[in-house]
């Protein structure tokens, strides 16, 4: 995990930061190999702006699809993290949370895929749409890839 400290740390990076803490991924995922890591997101907000609100990243060895199916018995981490009640809760800063608790855990040698159902996480991660919102964590977003991390396929 890196350890990344900013001044005003926002709710939701506080949220990954505890939540990813103690994940040791060669650890949790023993078949992980040069196929990397496919995660799914996903975040929700009560009351949109508001919160509370949550995310969600489960992460899986590559290695532990075949032609797109998971094997019954594949290890998974499973990580979570809660938001409390603020103005600047909205759903798209937990979606955001999930992909950075997802390129906190996984190690930056490795392909990774992401799947979210979030439109716009997927196209400002991709450069399709304009950073205009939440710029704090797209910052964060920013510093975790240039640490190593890459994001081969964003996927919906």
């Amino acid at each position: 995990m890196f350890e990344f400290v900013f001044e005003n740390e926002s709710l939701e990076w506080r949220s990954v930061k505890e939540a990813v803490r103690n994940i040791d991924v060669r650890a949790a995922l023993p078949l992980l190999d040069k196929r990397g890591i496919v995660a799914y997101t996903d975040g929700a907000c009560i009351k949109n702006p508001g919160g509370p609100a949550g995310w969600a990243a489960l992460l899986w060895a590559a290695f532990d699809f075949i032609d797109g199916r998971l094997h019954d018995d594949a290890a998974c981490i499973e990580c979570s993290g809660y938001v409390p009640k603020s103005e600047t809760t909205t759903n798209n800063r937990v979606e955001i949370a999930a992909v950075l608790a997802v390129l906190s855990i996984a190690p930056p040698d490795l392909p990774l895929t992401i799947y979210s159902d979030s439109e716009y996480v997927i196209n400002v991660a991709q450069g399709i749409y304009q950073m205009k919102a939440n710029t704090d964590l797209w910052a964060l977003y920013r510093t975790l890839l240039s640490k190593g991390s890459s994001v081969n396929n964003f996927l919906n």
